[in-house]
């Protein structure tokens, strides 16, 4: 059984698996503060969609202030806000979380702070889904430890302890036989690809830091966000979506080590596998075949003690039916296209209602690819900052957005930059 995920931003899915991203910085619940433009004297940086292209992420943080020619944080009492999509595509994805864990210990130092937000990319690598032409052998390469020998000797242990010592085959097969079947899966495997999955997992450094990542965040009455928030999800509010993509976030986390100490999954696990795995413990249930329940009404998720439901088939329906999930949700918020895709008419139609419901202000968004520049869309009511930064695949341009108490200001990497509109009131009723 394979799993499709949703394919890059500006294509169609097979299946649309999305994500939500809402979580409020470290522990902290979510708060909405009231306000239109950043307090006095506050300077907010917005830059969206990095996908691993440190190079022009760095010129776009200089040109803004926030780093010197040392690299390091320059940027003073400054917030910036990266809204997600920092993974996937571009070749230096390690480099640029470095510099994102770096800045935010310097900044925090200086009495500023740098937000990292959840994108769509980030949850696909929490799942394992490791696109191809999106997770590159390049990327994955810059992952790769020394003993690549050692490494595929131990992990191809795990793998055919999990799926073949227990069949028939593999245990009337020769010791030639078996080294062919470990020569041919060592060769399936590029350069680096298990050393990412595991530092991507709960227990790796990349893992942990993006577990800990908020989802969304409101600063003066502005919501920053991956991409956006449907009408429909509007009723639950900020802190309730924040919630239940904790639960999800931890409740996949359960079932992965859930099945890992039954010996179903590997440490290096995707998504696929873990459908396949909870499959196998239901005897061949098949949720993820039914149609996935509408983005309001997701599956009820398992309890913290998987073992205290004594029907395996309850057990792991949760986890068949993640296509429901608001992570995977298609009109989730870190999928949801809508803030860019309406027409303008529609746009302002629906605006009002969004924000007096969630009690903003404004949208700041990324996601959907502008390749002109930052768009300010309802005189400033929205602004989407995905400006395909990663110019070898968006033919786009690395950009940010600058937000004072005088208005609202976009950067380019280039040393150009434009007013934007800002107006006291983003809508008129």
């Amino acid at each position: 059984m394979r799993l499709f995920l949703p394919r890059s931003p500006h294509r169609s899915p097979v299946f649309t698996l999305v994500r939500v991203a809402v979580l409020a910085l470290g522990a902290c619940a979510l708060t909405v503060v009231q306000g239109q433009a950043a307090q006095p004297g506050r300077r907010i940086v917005a830059v969206g969609d990095v996908h691993g292209d440190y190079e022009t992420f760095v010129r776009v943080l200089q040109q803004v202030g926030l780093l010197g020619e040392d690299l390091a944080w320059s940027g003073g009492e400054t917030t910036l806000v990266q809204t997600g999509d920092f993974t996937d595509k571009g070749d230096d994805v390690r480099a640029v979380m470095d510099l994102l864990m770096r800045l935010q210990g310097e900044a925090a130092a200086s009495g500023g702070e740098v937000v990292v937000l959840l994108g769509n990319h980030e949850i696909l690598n929490f799942v394992g889904e490791l696109r191809q032409g999106e997770v590159t052998p390049e990327i994955l390469a810059t992952f790769a430890e020394p003993d690549q020998r050692h490494l595929q000797e131990e992990a191809f242990k795990e793998y055919a302890q999990v799926y073949l010592a227990e069949t028939g085959p593999w245990r009337r097969a020769t010791r030639p036989q078996k080294h062919q079947v470990q020569k041919n899966w060592s060769k399936d495997q590029p350069l680096g690809r298990i050393e990412y999955l595991r530092a991507m997992g709960p227990e790796g450094v990349y893992g942990k830091w993006i577990r800990s990542l908020p989802r969304m965040k409101v600063i003066d009455g502005i919501l920053f966000m991956h991409a956006g928030v449907a009408p429909e999800l509007v009723g639950w509010g900020l802190e309730a979506i924040d919630e239940r993509i904790g639960a999800e976030l931890a409740a996949y986390d359960r079932y992965r080590a859930y099945l890992r100490a039954r010996g179903r999954i590997t440490s290096f696990a995707d998504i696929h596998e873990m459908i396949r795995a909870a499959a196998i413990e239901t005897e061949g249930l098949d949720w993820f075949q039914a149609p996935a329940e509408r983005v309001t009404k997701p599956p009820a998720l398992p309890p913290a003690d998987l073992d205290s439901v004594d029907d395996p088939r309850q057990r792991f329906e949760p986890l068949l039916r993640v296509t429901g999930w608001f992570l995977l949700a298609a009109r989730g918020p870190l999928w949801f296209r809508g803030l860019a895709q309406w027409p303008d008419a529609e746009l302002e139609g629906r605006l009002p209602g969004l924000l007096e419901a969630l009690g903003i202000g404004r949208f700041v968004v990324g996601h959907t690819p502008q390749l002109e520049g930052i768009r300010a869309r309802a005189d400033g009511a929205v602004y989407l900052i995905d400006t395909g930064m990663l110019k070898s695949v968006h033919q786009g341009r690395g950009s940010a957005l600058v937000l004072t108490n005088k208005g609202a200001t976009a950067v380019y990497a280039d040393g150009t930059s434009e007013a934007l509109a800002m107006s006291d009131v983003a809508l008129s009723r």
